[in-house]
């Protein structure tokens, strides 16, 4: 089961996927809602749009991270969260970069709460990733030591 800092950082990225979109190939002709898809033809998933599916998340732009504790996330389909990839082409570095990510939440939670800039909204902008186009920021408040 996840902890509540492994689903914040799960529910952030489906908000904000690094990956907004994944490329794959077509290995023969497939027919996808109505059109056929050429073998060999670029398809791109965008992750970033499929993550607002209010099929499989509803009330999609509200930040939840209960969404991915418990039977929320069991009944979930595979693909629901391609955040990763999937199959054998699921990016082989998931486990760290999931690990690197919740030690950096952990150590900087502790030490600060952090709070969205006044006067600096989050504007996505899509390059190779996902980035916010004019940075995150942040008006850190130290936490009282304990």
């Amino acid at each position: 089961a996840l902890g509540y800092t492994e689903a914040v950082l799960l529910e952030s990225m489906r908000l904000y996927p690094p990956a907004w979109g994944i490329e794959r190939r077509a290995v023969c002709d497939q027919e996808i809602g109505g059109y056929v898809v050429p073998a060999r033809a670029a398809v791109l998933m965008p992750t970033y749009i499929a993550n607002r599916d209010e099929r499989v998340y509803p009330e999609p732009l509200r930040f939840d991270p209960e969404r991915f504790r418990g039977d929320a996330a069991a009944e979930r389909p595979d693909w629901a969260y391609p955040l990763f990839g999937a199959g054998t082409r699921k990016c082989i570095g998931v486990g760290f970069a999931m690990l690197e990510a919740v030690l950096v939440l952990a150590e900087l939670g502790q030490r600060f709460r952090l709070r969205p800039a006044p006067g600096h909204d989050v504007v996505p902008q899509a390059r190779v990733s996902l980035r916010p186009r004019d940075g995150l920021w942040m008006r850190p408040e130290a936490r009282a030591a304990a």
